[in-house]
């Protein structure tokens, strides 16, 4: 890969290295690799993009919902940072002595 650093910043501005990688080159090799493998026109695998974009979208807010549920029951197993616990099952257990 190459680096982040051989990047001329005059040729890439306004954008960072980062920001060139991830908005530009990453799009255009999806782009060009669709193109290649589905054996289609540039104006077609822009639309697959498109259309695998929605579809990953979806896909990711389920996966973050299903984390997101996953966590709040993991809070809620743990007494300790469960919010309604009350107060005297926080005592903190005492240190092993080696």
């Amino acid at each position: 890969m190459m680096p982040v650093s051989t990047l001329p910043r005059d040729a890439i501005y306004p954008l960072g290295p980062d920001d060139f990688i991830r908005r530009v080159l990453v799009p255009e090799a999806a782009t060009l690799l669709i193109e290649e493998d589905m054996g289609i026109t540039r104006p077609e695998a822009l639309l697959v993009i498109k259309e695998s974009r929605e579809y990953g979208k979806l896909c990711f807010m389920l996966k973050k919902g299903i984390a997101r549920i996953a966590r709040r029951r993991w809070r809620q197993s743990q007494p300790f940072l469960h919010p309604d616990h009350n107060e005297r099952s926080r005592r903190r257990l005492p240190r092993k002595t080696v």
